[in-house]
């Protein structure tokens, strides 16, 4: 079983331009070891035994990815929040997103995952999915503003009265496209790329006459 959690807290005030967002563990970060020792400590302090992430032995395979969210200190970087993935050939999948708690409420959440998409894009994955307690309703709306859909239901995957929601996007589409000469061809892009491309044009030559750009992004 897959598990994916916000954590809720009291709020501190963080400058999100402050912020880094860097890959463990680094060989060129001197402080690597240090952020990768407060990750494992905040996930046996906010996780069941039966729900913590094993980083030892998950961050040997090729395919798990960690990304931390920390801000620099004068006595070090403090750790602000954290993300898994599983890269796959057919959907990659967040296996966690985890925000320490005290700064909870400062957008670091929707920042981290907005990141997380940026990455993956470069990498050109094709597809994203997530599992989300369905009685995480904060959790879930983060999710939805960042693209996400609520695709499937499944009843006690968490533990008996806990179901679990899956939620999926679509990193890239298709939708047709005029060019300069006037002739059309079909694009691929992700689905933010292609909304703020065709913001000013809210109508589409799809093929089957025209639609709108909603119409095309409801497909995402």
């Amino acid at each position: 079983m897959h598990h994916l959690h916000y954590i809720t807290a009291m709020a501190e005030s963080v400058d999100l331009s402050s912020l880094a967002f860097v890959r463990l563990p680094a060989k060129t970060l001197a402080s690597s070891d240090r952020l990768l020792c407060s990750i494992k400590q905040t996930e046996k302090r906010t996780f069941p035994t039966n729900e913590a992430f094993d980083f030892d032995s998950e961050l040997k395979k090729r395919t798990t990815v960690l990304h931390c969210v920390y801000r620099k200190q004068k006595d070090g970087p403090e750790l602000c929040g954290y993300a898994v993935y599983i890269r796959s050939k057919l959907v990659t999948r967040i296996h966690k997103v985890c925000v320490v708690e005290r700064f909870h409420g400062q957008g670091i959440g929707k920042w981290m995952v907005d990141m997380v998409l940026k990455e993956l894009k470069k990498a050109a994955a094709g597809s994203v999915d997530l599992w989300v307690d369905a009685g995480r309703i904060p959790a879930r709306r983060l999710y939805e503003a960042c693209g996400f859909k609520e695709v499937q239901v499944v009843r006690d995957y968490y533990s008996p009265g806990r179901n679990g929601i899956r939620m999926q996007m679509n990193l890239v589409v298709e939708a047709w496209d005029t060019d300069a000469e006037g002739g059309d061809h079909t694009v691929r892009m992700h689905p933010l790329d292609l909304h703020q491309r065709y913001l000013a044009v809210p109508w589409l030559d799809h093929g089957r006459g025209y639609v709108q750009l909603a119409d095309v992004l409801r497909t995402c």
